[in-house]
């Protein structure tokens, strides 16, 4: 978490580079990544999938956060994304193949992972990278890039350590 901390101080202290990622998406293209997002899935609450929803707040509680709004959505590809717009809450989404294919623990760490990304403010660099790879997706033989694993397993030591603190 500390690297992904330092990356976005670098980016952030580059003068008018926020606020050109925040000119490219614009409030048009971020409204259409919540609406799609949210009008395509459901949301997670202690009423509607209560162990996901248990997962997100004990992992929230351990990264010291407030848990954003989860989401599960029907989706083949196992995936799992955040998404911070300006003036909303963040929210995560998380594929209904991803929930079927980890452990318990395993979903917690993908979590958590989201939840590192809110805790260091990567904010409009985080929805610029989502916009850019939601295409992604549907492209046959797409893996995951070497830094993105990376980062995936950090997270999940990060969570380990800190829950046996």
């Amino acid at each position: 978490m500390f690297l992904f901390l330092q990356n976005t101080l670098l980016l952030k202290a580059i003068p008018g580079l926020n606020d050109i990622g925040k000119a490219l998406l614009g409030p048009v293209s971020e409204q259409v990544m919540v609406l799609q997002n949210i009008g395509s899935s459901v949301l997670v609450s202690e009423n509607q999938l209560p162990e996901l929803h248990q997962l997100m707040t004990e992992a929230a509680k351990i990264l010291n956060t407030e848990a954003p709004d989860l989401y599960i959505r029907q989706n083949p590809v196992p995936n799992a994304y955040t998404l911070a717009i300006n003036g909303k809450r963040p929210f995560v989404v998380v594929h209904t193949s991803l929930v079927e294919l980890l452990t318990r623990k395993e979903l917690q760490a993908v979590l958590a992972h989201e939840l590192g990304h809110l805790k260091c403010d990567h904010g409009v660099w985080l929805t610029f990278a989502n916009i850019l790879t939601m295409g992604a997706h549907t492209v046959p033989g797409r893996s995951l890039s070497l830094f993105h694993t990376i980062s995936c397993i950090c997270e999940a030591v990060s969570l380990c350590v800190m829950h046996l603190m």
